[in-house]
């Protein structure tokens, strides 16, 4: 829990570099001890790739949220909360790489699934 808030502060104040590390050590901990499909790893995953992708490494985000994505679909379903934040963070990667049409199309998936969860 220290860790976690730890790193949250770092991230909220801005401070991404110091917070990569200790994202990184709360991702592995997590997923050593809940498992790799556990709802805190994957918001722990999430977390990494939303740092990285902060701090520009875009290729290490991408990957991280593309595994944050399949996780939760698999485990928690298309619709769930958390696979439809996977879903937009990882279309946004996906367009600041200059990937545009990819990026939109996925966003366009997750308003219609966001549709679908809420019975619309």
């Amino acid at each position: 829990l220290a860790l976690r808030n730890y790193a949250d502060r770092l991230t909220n104040l801005g401070r991404y570099a110091e917070a990569e590390p200790l994202e990184r050590e709360r991702w592995e901990l997590s997923r050593s001890t809940l498992g790799s499909e556990h709802p805190d790893s994957l918001l722990a995953l999430g977390r990494l790739g939303s740092t990285l992708w902060r701090l520009g490494q875009y290729r290490e985000a991408e990957r991280l949220q593309k595994q944050r994505l399949d996780l939760s679909r698999r485990s928690l379903g298309p619709e769930h909360p958390q696979s439809l934040i996977a879903l937009g963070n990882y279309a946004m990667t996906l367009s600041s790489m200059g990937r545009r049409k990819e990026g939109v199309a996925l966003e366009r998936e997750r308003q219609e699934l966001s549709r679908k969860a809420r019975g619309r």
